[in-house]
């Protein structure tokens, strides 16, 4: 599902201090993670995927969390990526796997076909794990700077290629899961408590100051404490 553009994309497009990437992900992709620790306006990325959240999480547990935070740059040149599930990072569960994530793109520049738009495949995270695509079921999220495309974390998907000259595809990533679930990005490390006892309430959260019933706590009470 394409989204309307969202205040927090078009803040972070109008920044011009980004740095250039830490991690190198691809012949020509790149990649920066660790949002939160980095960039302030990183704080905001739950903007424009709330009503998600409340439909597709809540029904399975408390509350959810931040899974992972990304600004991505596919660079001219780089060939397309391998349809994949997010959510095949938790292999020990069988499949189906009961529902775990929710994610976010959100384009800082246009995205087209030609300089590596997403893939999706619509409707493929209610597939057996070894149904593969049609070309004709594998579509491109073309949007424009400022839009978002959501998708399950168990919906096929992968990074176009930039079939451009001189024209990077950057966008930022997020990606959300249910509040009992072990996280990606261990975000304990990736952002200075000093930053974090800055954040907002919210903010805190969903990095996971916040015990899921019994789950997470310290000392018998919520993370939270250590923040006080």
């Amino acid at each position: 599902m394409i989204g309307k553009p969202v205040t927090v994309t078009k803040s972070i497009r109008r920044e011009t201090g980004i740095p250039v990437y830490g991690q190198r992900a691809g012949q020509s992709l790149a990649l920066q993670s660790g949002l939160l620790g980095k960039k302030s306006h990183a704080v905001n990325s739950e903007n424009g995927t709330q009503g998600q959240q409340r439909n597709r999480h809540l029904p399975n547990c408390a509350h959810y969390l931040l899974n992972t935070g990304q600004l991505i740059q596919i660079e001219p040149g780089e060939t397309v990526q391998p349809l994949h599930r997010d959510e095949d990072a938790w292999s020990f569960f069988p499949n189906p796997k009961p529902h775990l994530q929710v994610e976010a793109m959100y384009a800082l520049i246009a995205f087209t076909a030609a300089n590596g738009a997403t893939r999706v495949v619509p409707g493929s995270h209610r597939w057996p794990c070894d149904r593969e695509p049609r070309p004709h079921e594998i579509v491109q999220a073309e949007m424009q700077a400022g839009g978002a495309l959501f998708y399950l974390g168990a919906t096929l998907h992968g990074g176009g290629a930039n079939r451009t000259r001189n024209a990077s595809r950057r966008g930022i990533f997020v990606g959300f899961v249910v509040g009992w679930l072990r996280i990606e990005e261990n975000t304990f490390l990736s952002v200075p408590i000093e930053k974090v006892r800055t954040m907002p309430v919210r903010a805190r959260q969903l990095l996971g100051y916040e015990s899921h019933v019994a789950i997470g706590v310290v000392d018998v009470r919520s993370p939270m404490v250590l923040l006080e």
